[in-house]
Order: C-alpha cells, then structure tokens, then sequence
C-alpha cells in the first residue's frame, strides 16, 4: 500500500515538474517573441521615458517562475485530471 502510495506522489510530482517545464519554455518563447519584436516599436513609441536601459533580470525571472507555476496549477493540471481542454 505505501509503495503503492509513493509511486503515485511520484508520478503525480513528474506530470508536475513535465507541465510546469513545457509551460515555462512556451510561455518564454512567445513572451520573448511579443516583447522583443511584436510590441517593442509600440512600447518605445508610448512609454520611452518609462522603459529602464536595463530590464530587472531579477524580477523578470520571479515573475516568469511564479507565473508558470500559477497556470500549470490552475490551467494545465486541472485540464490534464480531467482529460479535457474545456476544463481548464
């Protein structure tokens, strides 16, 4: 019974660990995408005072972590349970 336990707290934990890295890769790919090409002339043409020289790599990398974690937990994880799209 307790092996059986464990070995579901591990698979449970990899399907975790799966969804959060491939979230985190898509989402950094089209953020990147987004904000290095797609709206950079518009951000520069609206907010150029406002933009630092230098991003807040620190902040960057909570926000992207944190960020992926929320929708794997409340988006992919409950789509996955449930086997269906229109549950997440």
């Amino acid at each position: 019974m307790i092996r059986r336990d464990a070995a579901r707290v591990v698979g449970c934990i990899t399907n975790f660990a799966i969804s959060y890295a491939f979230t985190l890769v898509a989402f950094l790919a089209i953020d990147f995408l987004w904000l290095a090409w797609l709206a950079k002339p518009i951000y520069t043409a609206e907010m150029g005072a406002l933009l630092r020289q230098e991003p807040n790599y620190g902040a960057a990398a909570a926000f992207y972590l944190l960020y992926a974690g929320g929708l794997v937990f409340f988006a992919v994880s409950p789509a996955l349970k449930s086997d269906s799209v229109l549950q997440a």
